[in-house]
């Protein structure tokens, strides 16, 4: 009843051992009540978020979390920008 859909939507790299790319994650909700989703994102080596749409929290090292409320037969959408360095 809840589905995800995550796509990277850009990619670049910056200096041959950074590269910056940018995540859309689409959260569907078909049940009659509203949820509350737990998205986990890893992220290799040194990171950076450059910018997010909705707050997320450092679970370790390489571990993000983001915590997001869906409506009852709605969408939500998490966008995030990280730049890597090897």
């Amino acid at each position: 009843d809840v589905v995800s859909e995550r796509s990277q939507t850009e990619y670049r790299q910056v200096t041959s051992g950074v590269h910056e790319s940018a995540w859309e994650i689409v959260l569907r909700n078909h049940k009659e009540t509203p949820v509350r989703v737990g998205v986990i994102e890893t992220l290799p080596g040194h990171w950076k978020l450059l910018n997010h749409s909705h707050p997320y929290r450092k679970t370790d090292a390489f571990t993000i979390r983001f915590d997001v409320e869906i409506p009852s037969n709605d969408t939500a959408t998490i966008q995030y920008r990280v730049r890597v360095g090897l």
